[in-house]
């Protein structure tokens, strides 16, 4: 998270007063959405402790169940390969790491993050997964390893996860999880997810973040519903199809977090072993959208694109990572604004005074999401003064605040609304309104908003008859970064 953040504004007092008036709002700006800047500093992987036997007690009582192993030395090389892939989240997520005898429920996993422990990665140390003697035969060849390091990859990101939940304000706690649940969090650790939390608006965890945005495009017809199955054997046309990244990932939100990230930062790592890469890879969505020619996103491929986009927002993958796992399907704006691109050309540009704002609606108290921009329209074969505002509904009045707007929704049909209006006499009039349309807000954040509408019909109002045309290839792409 290397970005300076990005100021959320307040709405000038004339675009309250001057809105047109079929579609007159007033927005009534949350004092406390404010900019926050993730700081770069971040614990070094080098302060996660490898649990050894010969550790005092207190360290022992961190153990969620098996007997403490030794690491020996591939053990121990191994530990430190998958730590180079950790992303700061990560390192300060997970404390210790352990090497354990297992029994019971865990006999047949290579890894795990327990339910009582929430920062700590258990290693099966039994002689057919991460033993020191099975680490050291040959016949434990380089697809082995490359797959104990995604592993430990996807663990290190459970222990995001819940670090991320352990700070979210409005999070709901069990009574269990508040009496039983241990960690070795610092302060450093706390301070950097709660900075995470507040630049996301991740209020409620990043849990409850990706579950409401992947049941969103399965209501919309772009996804399907997770199948709480576990580890099921999907094809991977059917894992697409789900919008999720691995047939575990489909089982349950956390999953579906925790194989995606792993896949993405490691996808490579069977090529750097020289490894026969699994099929389908880990990095099937990163395969699928790197070839895709772009600019246009496939529907199949739009919610996991809003999902990588909020792995990066949330710093569980880097810049790096994500540009690298979308391609060429990056969102195409130039600078801060708004920009009308019709047939892979771009006509028009809406730069002037970029404002984003979360707030609640005068007259009816409702939380929305608006971004707008200025520029100028033609009216009469004439430029004129415009601006162009994107409202997104989020939230029904005296609901807490929501976070941001991200992923799928319909533009139009009385929810949604994307508007250009233009001066005429000191007066503001609607010029241009989208009928309807598909937005995918790809990242979100008081960093970063982001996205793209696909319009598929709009009504010019300043036309003699005012009657809805088709757009033909027509997209408008959005930005605002600071």
């Amino acid at each position: 998270m290397n970005n300076p953040a990005l100021t959320i504004q307040n709405l000038n007092t004339h675009a309250c007063q001057s809105a047109a008036s079929v579609l007159r709002k007033c927005v009534i700006v949350y004092a406390g959405l404010i900019a926050v800047t993730v700081s770069d500093a971040h614990a070094d992987c080098a302060d996660i402790r490898l649990l050894e036997s010969g550790m005092d007690r207190a360290q022992l009582q961190l153990m969620d169940m098996g007997s403490l192993v030794d690491p020996g030395p591939n053990q121990r090389r191994i530990v430190e390969e998958a730590k180079g892939f950790f992303t700061p989240l990560h390192c300060h997520a997970v404390t210790h790491i352990a090497y354990v005898n297992t029994d019971g429920d865990n006999v047949e996993k290579l890894a795990w993050v327990g339910g009582v422990i929430r920062d700590l990665i258990n290693l099966s140390a039994i002689s057919s997964k991460l033993s020191e003697n099975n680490l050291s035969q040959p016949s434990q060849a380089a697809g082995y390893r490359a797959n104990a390091v995604k592993t430990i990859v996807h663990e290190a990101t459970h222990a995001a996860d819940n670090l991320l939940d352990y700070v979210a304000p409005q999070r709901p706690v069990g009574v269990g999880e508040r009496f039983i649940a241990k960690n070795a969090w610092s302060r450093a650790n706390l301070q950097f997810a709660r900075k995470v939390v507040q630049t996301n608006l991740l209020d409620r965890g990043l849990r409850h973040e990706w579950e409401k945005l992947h049941t969103a495009a399965v209501r919309l017809g772009y996804a399907q519903n997770y199948h709480h199955q576990g580890n099921l054997d999907m094809s991977a046309d059917d894992i697409i199809k789900m919008g999720v990244a691995s047939g575990y990932g489909g089982d349950e939100p956390a999953e579906d977090i925790a194989e995606m990230a792993s896949g993405i930062l490691t996808g490579r790592v069977w090529s750097k072993y020289g490894a026969i890469v699994p099929s389908p890879p880990d990095d099937l969505i990163c395969d699928r959208m790197r070839a895709e020619p772009g600019p246009g996103i496939p529907q199949e491929l739009a919610l996991i694109y809003a999902k990588v986009g909020l792995l990066n927002s949330v710093g569980l993958i880097g810049d790096l990572d994500y540009d690298y796992c979308v391609g060429n399907l990056k969102v195409s704006a130039p600078g801060n604004g708004f920009f009308t691109i019709r047939d892979n050309r771009q006509e028009n540009a809406y730069t002037g005074d970029v404002k984003g704002t979360i707030g609640q609606r005068s007259k009816d108290g409702a939380w929305v999401f608006q971004l707008e921009a200025s520029g100028s329209v033609g009216v009469a074969g004439e430029p004129r003064p415009a601006r162009i505002e994107l409202l997104i509904p989020l939230a029904a009045a005296g609901e807490p605040r929501p976070s941001f707007p991200r992923g799928l929704f319909n533009v139009g049909q009385g929810g949604t609304t994307v508007n250009i209006y233009y001066t005429h006499e000191g007066e503001e009039k609607l010029g241009v309104s989208v009928e309807s349309g598909v937005l995918l807000m790809s990242r979100a954040s008081t960093q970063l908003i982001e996205g793209s509408i696909v319009v598929f019909r709009f009504v010019n109002w300043t036309s003699l008859l005012a009657l809805p045309e088709v757009a033909g290839n027509t997209r408008i792409t959005f930005k605002k970064k600071n």
